[in-house]
């Protein structure tokens, strides 16, 4: 193993010895101090992070030059980069010329999106915390920079869709598509968002969407990059490297699956405990526990979907990373809290993904991590 690999292994040792001890010493909100040292470890990481990490992140220094210089001029539809990402790149070099500011606003604001995400709606935070940094989505943020802006904003939004405040979820990820167009995939969670639960009928429907994407995917892709102008580039790419079918990604839809289907052969367990509670939880506590169960549910089918359809279409694979997150939720589905087995299990398998990452696979060319200093 290479020996700047290392920083992530202390990373890792840095937050299982913090929940470690916060779990043994009597010490109150243990959850949110847990979560603050979380978001200072992987900050310290993201923003102090060489220039050379990542396989974009060079190329988001050098356009920071390019869109500071340009003012507010930068600042419109035809640049190759949306107008929310442009703009803040222009806002920034009102207060730095210095390309790391962006690095540190991003590092920042992303980990923190996270961590909050975790805070809000996760039932177990060091699970949840496990599977962001373990599952490779920290180290895709140090890469694809935009698209995890994007996803931080409807992260950040996540509680307007579960309130059911529906047209200012929709405002949200139409500022997060501002910064990377695909965000708005992210509205498909609205329709799902009014399944309550997954009977005959809509399974039936689902499976029919799925098929259809399946057979006519690379059809209705190439149409959409044809005729948006920002997306061209990868039309053109397509086009010249005859790119129509995909590739299986087996790793994460190897842990997804397990992590799929472990949950939902506890389902029954998980809706026992529901309503064993009589005397303790309301019957509208009871209700939003079930919903919530089921809307978590078939956001993980979408999950298993969007994989099937990489196989397809490897530019499916985008979409599928704005939806991984929500992995994060599994506690919510089993609750590792009770089933100490379980919470082994999952911990287990985000070390071996992790280890197997990092030994196996440079996706995003963050393996060889160092910080800025040591340049």
């Amino acid at each position: 193993m290479h020996i700047r690999m290392m920083n992530y292994i202390f990373l890792l040792i840095f937050l299982i010895l913090s929940y470690l001890l916060l779990y043994r010493i009597n010490v109150r909100n243990k959850k949110r101090i847990f979560l603050i040292f979380s978001f200072l470890g992987l900050s310290f990481l993201s923003c102090f992070r060489d220039f050379s990490v990542g396989a974009d992140t060079q190329q988001w220094v050098d356009f920071y030059t390019v869109y500071g210089a340009q003012g507010l001029n930068a600042v419109n539809f035809s640049q190759p980069h949306e107008p929310g990402y442009v703009l803040l790149n222009v806002i920034l070099w009102q207060f730095s010329h210095n390309p790391r500011l962006l690095i540190i606003f991003g590092g920042l604001f992303i980990n923190f999106s996270f961590c909050y995400f975790v805070d809000k709606h996760s039932k177990d935070p060091f699970l949840s915390v496990l599977i962001w940094y373990c599952f490779r989505m920290f180290f895709g943020s140090m890469c694809l920079f935009r698209q995890f802006l994007a996803i931080s904003i409807v992260l950040l939004s996540f509680d307007l869709l579960l309130h059911k405040k529906y047209i200012r979820f929709a405002f949200a990820v139409v500022i997060a598509s501002m910064f990377h167009y695909i965000a708005l995939a992210f509205l498909l969670l609205i329709p799902i968002r009014q399944i309550e639960k997954v009977n005959l009928k809509y399974a039936i429907i689902i499976a029919l969407i799925f098929s259809i994407c399946f057979l006519f995917l690379p059809q209705l892709v190439e149409f959409f990059l044809k005729y948006v102008s920002n997306y061209s580039d990868y039309f053109s790419y397509m086009q010249e490297n005859k790119i129509i079918v995909g590739e299986f990604h087996f790793q994460p839809f190897l842990f997804v699956f397990l992590a799929y289907m472990l949950p939902l052969a506890f389902s029954c367990y998980r809706r026992k405990d529901i309503f064993c509670k009589t005397d303790l939880t309301s019957t509208k506590m009871k209700s939003k526990k079930i919903e919530s169960y089921n809307f978590i549910m078939i956001i993980f089918i979408v999950i298993i979907c969007l994989i099937a359809l990489s196989s397809r279409l490897i530019l499916i694979s985008r979409i599928n990373e704005y939806f991984m997150p929500f992995v994060m939720l599994v506690p919510n589905i089993v609750d590792t809290n009770r089933n100490k087995e379980l919470k082994v299990y999952y911990i287990a398998l985000n070390i071996a993904y992790f280890a197997y990452m990092l030994l196996a696979s440079n996706q995003f060319l963050t393996n060889d991590f160092h910080f800025f200093w040591e340049s």
